[in-house]
Order: C-alpha cells, then structure tokens, then sequence
C-alpha cells in the first residue's frame, strides 16, 4: 500500500451533498494517498423521513465518471467533462464552500443535458448502451452499484444523477451531487475530536458504518380536471333561460404531513351552467391537484327546477392526474352528474356572473346575464 500525506492544496475530500451526507476533511494533512487500482461500491438511499411515496417508486439513477483521482488526491477531469465549466475542480480543496460544489454538480450534469440534446451523450457507467434506460434503479428505497462484477466502480469523482419520478399524484425531481469514490468520515468528528481520516472506498451501510448517501429530492403536485356533467330532463319553456349554480372546494392530505394534521384546501371556486332548453352539457373545471378529495355541490337550482330524486345535491371525487390518464386509458376524469326537471313552479329568475376588472388602483365590474 502506498503510504503518502496529503497536502492541504489537493482535493483529497470530498462529497458534496447538500445536507444529504457529506464528507469532508478540515486539517493541513489528512488521509493516506489513494489506492488508485481499487475497486469501490457507492449505495444510495432514499431519505427515511419526508418522502414516503419513495419506498414504493422505481427511481432510475445515472452515474457519470466526471474526474480521475491521483494517489495524491488530485482530481483530473475526464475527456468528456473538458471544457464544460468544470476546471475548477482540478482546485478544489477542504475550504471548497458547499454552495460552490452546488455549482460545480449542476454543471456536471449540464454538460450531460447538452450531450443529450446535440446527439452525442455522454454514457453513464452504470448503463450497457447510452441509448437504453439506466440500468441502476433504486428500488424499496435503495440501489447499491458497484457489487456485482460487471459492475465495479473505479476510483474517481462521480456525478449522481437520479432521474425525475412520478406517482400518482406528486412529481418527484432530485438534486445532482458529486460523490468522490473513496471517501472518509473525518467530517463526523465532534467536540473538538478527531474524525477518522481513513479512506473509504465501499460507501455502503453495513455492520462496518454507515457510509451510504442519500438523495435530496423535491416534490411538485400533478394536477387534473374535474367535469360537472348536468342533465336537464324537462325545461320550462315559458322563460328564455335556466341558470344552475355549483360550488367547488376541494382538499388534499399530505401523507408526509404530521399525524393528525387537516387536509389543506387546495381549491375553492363558484361555477354557472345556462340551459336555453333541455339536454345535457358539461363544464371542465381545473387545474385542481391530483389525489384532492371534491365536493361539488348545487347552491342553486334554476327558477322553477329541483333535483332529481336519484341526485345528490352534494357529491364527491378525487382528482385523477392527466399524466395518469395518459398513461392508462382506463383512467377516468373525474366527473360528477346532476340531473334536474321542472317543479312546475312558475317563480321566475336567472343567473348573474359578475365580470371584474382592475385599472388604475381601482376594480370595477359589469354584471353579465346567463
């Protein structure tokens, strides 16, 4: 083994991470020089606490090969991160600032978006074929790659790039971050001890430690569409026009949320239907976020007309994602009916739907008849 100190100047750290697990080193001289023939196994997890939906979810991962390491721990960007704002690793150090390795990650994977889109990709180590999808996939929250033979991580500076996921009703995205195969854990020192300095070249979690990383990721909601579907069976003719009033409100649970916690009101909104004789029309209603629980209820039911007797005035659905309708053409949108006949009464009176506009610090509005 080679036995070599490490200069404070040379990049002999590092991870960065973003929160997500960091290691690094803050001392003029730290590890032992780099086995630079090893092999090395990089696992990656899914956070515990937050993201409960990434237990379940098949979560495609890329891993580029963005720098060599010298036993010195020197990096040297490989031929195919040249020239792509990334020079400034081969000077990175202990003082390198984690907003800085922010930076340096996001470029990394630019220069992977740009080979993409010009037709000239960069491959992935852990993919056979640049034109097939990532062979890693983190599964029940975790991937380990570099275990299997024909697999083995060499020794080098690594991008991290998992790929955008969708459930059934969140879109789930992930930071890039750049991972140096081997590291160590000096970074875990505390009250004023000594980390361990010692390198580490299979970053997994084991009986040994736990040396895994994580990814950061964040979630958007999908988002959907409602239809009010409303019959009328039998019109009154003896008026131009009938007017059917809906309102709207809808609400969603976050499963992340603290136990107990409400359901948060994600939409809220008032809606007419104007009938000029009997039928059947529809109104599409949305955005309104994928998985929200609807409540459509008729506020008012025309002059002279009532619902139907096999009608709820109040009914309920759940908001289906478009995604999720796209990919499964057995996926319905979500729909409610209401049917209403005349009542034989003969009290008049129609819809109003108010039009408001702002100009000069002031709002203003013209009624509309429906």
């Amino acid at each position: 083994m080679i036995r070599k100190k490490i200069r404070q100047g040379s990049a002999f750290v590092l991870a960065v991470v973003l929160g997500i697990s960091a290691f690094v080193a803050g001392r003029t001289y730290a590890a032992l020089g780099v086995e630079v023939d090893r092999e090395c196994t990089l696992q990656i997890n899914v956070p515990e606490t937050g993201f409960s939906e990434l237990q379940d979810l098949e979560i495609p991962v890329n891993l580029y090969k963005v720098a060599d390491i010298a036993v010195s721990g020197k990096y040297t960007l490989t031929a195919d991160f040249e020239d792509k704002g990334l020079d400034a690793l081969e000077n990175v150090s202990d003082t390198t600032s984690a907003d800085e390795w922010k930076q340096l990650a996001e470029a990394a994977k630019k220069a992977v978006v740009d080979g993409l889109e010009a037709g000239t990709p960069i491959a992935a180590v852990n993919t056979a074929d640049v034109e097939e999808a990532p062979t890693a996939k983190i599964v029940n929250g975790t991937v380990t790659i570099g275990s299997g033979e024909e697999d083995k991580l060499p020794v080098g500076l690594y991008l991290v790039d998992a790929q955008t996921v969708e459930s059934a009703i969140y879109r789930y995205s992930f930071q890039p971050y750049l991972i140096s195969l081997p590291n160590n854990n000096y970074y875990k020192a505390v009250d004023g001890a000594e980390g361990d300095d010692t390198w580490i070249y299979d970053l997994v979690n084991n009986d040994q430690g736990n040396n895994a990383v994580g990814l950061k990721p964040a979630k958007e909601d999908l988002y959907g569409n409602l239809v009010i579907e409303k019959n009328v069976d039998v019109f009154n003719g003896t008026y131009d026009s009938a007017t059917f009033v809906f309102q709207v409100e809808a609400v969603k649970a976050d499963p992340d949320a603290a136990e107990g916690s409400a359901p948060a009101k994600v939409f809220s909104d008032v809606f007419a239907m104007n009938f000029t004789g009997p039928g059947t029309q529809t109104l599409t209603v949305g955005p309104i976020p994928a998985g929200a629980v609807v409540t459509v209820k008729e506020v008012y039911s025309g002059a002279g007309y009532s619902i139907a007797e096999d009608t709820e005035e109040s009914q309920q659905t759940i908001i289906v994602a478009e995604e999720v309708i796209a990919a499964d053409p057995e996926s319905m949108i979500a729909t409610v009916t209401f049917t209403n006949t005349h009542d034989d009464r003969h009290n008049g009176g129609n819809g109003i739907v108010n039009t408001f506009s702002y100009d000069n610090g002031e709002w203003t509005y013209e009624a509309q008849r429906r």
